[in-house]
C-alpha cells in the first residue's frame, strides 16, 4: 500500500523493496519524538501494522502463518491475542526507551512476545507437576518455535527495524506466559507463587518504563521532520521526500487564487469555495461593502443638506 501511495525507494536506501524511510514514519512508524513532545500516543500501536518492505513483510506472513497461527489454535484466540497484543505494546515501549533517536517498524516485536510465552509454557511444564504430560502438546513444534525465532533475529541487524523492539516484544511474552500457563501447575501454592512472580515482574517492568519514557527518555528534535532526518543519513544518494502526508494535507486546506491571494478552505463554512471569513478574497469583499454604505451615506446627508 505504501508503495503504491508514495513510491518505492531505490535498494540502496531500502534493501527491502519498499518504500522511502520517511514514509513509514508518516505512516506511523515509531517516533519517540512525536510520541512524547507531540503527544501521537497511538504510535504505540502502529509500527506494529508496518514492514519495511516486501521481503520483511513475506517473512514474517511465513513466520505468522507457520508457527504463530499454531499457537492461536492451541491456546485459543483470547489467550494468544493478549500475548499478541500486550508484546506489541512492549515492543514499542522497550524500543523507544533503548533507542529514542531513530525511526523504525517492529512488526515482529509482537511474534518475538509469542515466543517468549511459549518458551514460558515449556519452562513451566519442565520445572512443575502439572495437568500436561511433558511430551504433551505444549513441546510440539518448540523446534520450529526456535527456527522460527532465529529468522525473525535475523532482521534485529537490517536497518529500520528495531533490533531493541523484539527484546521488549520477547520479554513481554515470557512473564505473561507465566501468569496465562502457571494455570496448569497441580500444586495450588505454586501456581499463585509462579502467576504472582510473573506478574509482579510484567507490572514492576511496565511501569519503570513508562517512567522512563515520559519523564527521562529526551529524543532528538531532528527526528520531527522524518524527511530531514533521513536526507542527513543519506547524504551521498539522491534521497526523494515522495511522501509527507502533512504538507499534502496542508496543501489540501489553502489554495491560491490568480491574483496571488491565500483561499483559506477552512473559513469555508458553507462549502461553495468562497472564503467565509479571515485573509484574502473575502476579507477584501468585506471591505469593498463597507465602502459602498459610507459612499451611500454621505449621499444621503447631503441630500439632506440642500
Amino acid at each position: 500500500g505504501m508503495i503504491a501511495f508514495c513510491g518505492a525507494a531505490p535498494l540502496t536506501i531500502n534493501w527491502s523493496v519498499g518504500p522511502y524511510p520517511d514514509t513509514l514514519s508518516e505512516f506511523g512508524a515509531k517516533n519517540p519524538y512525536l510520541m512524547i513532545e507531540m503527544n501521537q500516543w497511538w504510535r504505540f500501536f502502529t509500527p506494529q501494522m508496518l514492514n519495511t518492505g516486501v521481503i520483511h513483510l513475506l517473512c514474517n506472513a511465513y513466520v505468522q502463518l507457520e508457527t504463530a497461527a499454531f499457537y492461536e489454535r492451541e491456546w485459543g484466540s483470547r489467550r494468544w491475542g493478549v500475548i499478541y497484543f500486550c508484546s506489541a505494546v512492549g515492543s514499542t515501549i522497550v524500543s523507544s526507551i533503548l533507542d529514542p533517536d531513530t525511526i523504525g517498524v517492529s512488526s515482529s516485536g509482537a511474534l518475538m512476545g509469542i515466543f517468549g510465552a511459549k518458551f514460558a509454557e515449556v519452562l513451566t511444564l519442565t520445572i512443575f507437576d502439572t495437568f500436561y504430560r511433558r511430551d504433551g502438546a505444549a513441546f510440539q513444534h518448540l523446534g520450529g518455535t526456535l527456527c522460527s525465532l532465529v529468522t525473525v533475529c535475523l532482521f534485529c541487524a537490517a536497518p529500520l527495524v528495531d533490533w531493541s523492539g523484539h527484546i521488549g516484544g520477547l520479554a513481554t511474552g515470557f512473564f505473561l506466559g507465566m501468569v496465562l500457563f502457571g494455570k496448569f501447575i497441580r500444586k495450588i501454592h505454586l501456581k499463585a507463587a509462579w502467576q504472582l512472580l510473573g506478574l509482579a515482574i510484567f507490572i514492576a517492568c511496565l511501569g519503570t518504563a513508562i517512567n522512563e519514557l515520559v519523564y527521562h527518555v529526551a529524543p532528538s528534535a531532528a527526528t520531527g521532520d522524518a524527511c530531514a532526518y533521513y536526507k542527513s543519513i543519506f547524504v551521498n544518494q539522491e534521497y526523494d521526500c515522495t511522501c509527507q502526508l502533512g504538507n499534502i494535507y496542508a496543501s489540501s486546506l489553502y489554495t491560491y487564487g490568480d491574483d496571488g491571494y491565500v483561499d483559506d478552505a477552512l473559513n469555508d463554512d458553507d462549502g461553495d469555495g468562497d472564503d467565509d471569513g479571515g485573509d484574502g478574497d473575502g476579507e477584501r469583499d468585506g471591505e469593498d461593502a463597507n465602502d459602498e454604505d459610507r459612499n451611500d451615506q454621505q449621499d444621503h446627508d447631503k441630500n439632506e443638506d440642500e
